[in-house]
């Protein structure tokens, strides 16, 4: 059993989800363009810039993601990141975990994989595997509320929680 805290104006309201009772939605409710100009030039803006494996924590992995959309380096990106190791770890950056926000990095190569996961002509299979068994640094179910080194005083930002949490999600 699972319980959800709703806060609503300083109030708790509490409601338990029992195993089964949510309907799974199994088709799109919401007709989605699979294009648009807009997204494009995104797509395009990441895609044209040069790949650098030292161009920060969402950068070069926004790269590789343009570029492998617009099926542009696919052998230059497999080998690079083939070659990235985890520049840091999960959670805010602070004095004490000066090598955090990781997770930036993370939710961004979970897109990488969920996209390209099962087409190995565009993710090559050690990459991804590289990917899994490497990169995404988070798994099992150690689920972490606090920031890292604050002797668990301080709660972790909803933003890290949710990077963290759904990298660590899909992982799994």
């Amino acid at each position: 059993m699972f319980t959800i805290s709703l806060f609503s104006q300083n109030v708790s309201h509490r409601a338990d989800l029992l195993k089964g009772n949510i309907d799974i939605p199994t088709e799109r409710k919401i007709k989605w363009n699979p294009h648009s100009v807009f997204v494009d030039t995104i797509y395009q803006n990441w895609a044209n810039r040069a790949l650098n494996p030292d161009d920060g924590k969402v950068n070069a992995p926004r790269i590789m993601l343009g570029k492998l959309l617009l099926k542009r380096d696919i052998a230059e990106v497999n080998a690079l990141i083939l070659k990235t190791r985890p520049c840091g770890v999960t959670g805010s950056v602070w004095a004490l975990n000066k090598k955090g926000d990781y997770d930036f990095t993370m939710a961004i190569l979970c897109t990488i994989l969920y996209l390209f996961g099962n087409q190995p002509h565009i993710l090559y299979p050690e990459t991804t595997q590289h990917l899994v068994d490497v990169l995404l640094i988070e798994e099992g179910g150690k689920f972490c509320y606090k920031t890292p080194n604050t002797a668990g005083i301080v709660d972790e930002t909803e933003n890290h929680l949710l990077m963290t949490e759904g990298s660590r999600y899909l992982k799994n």
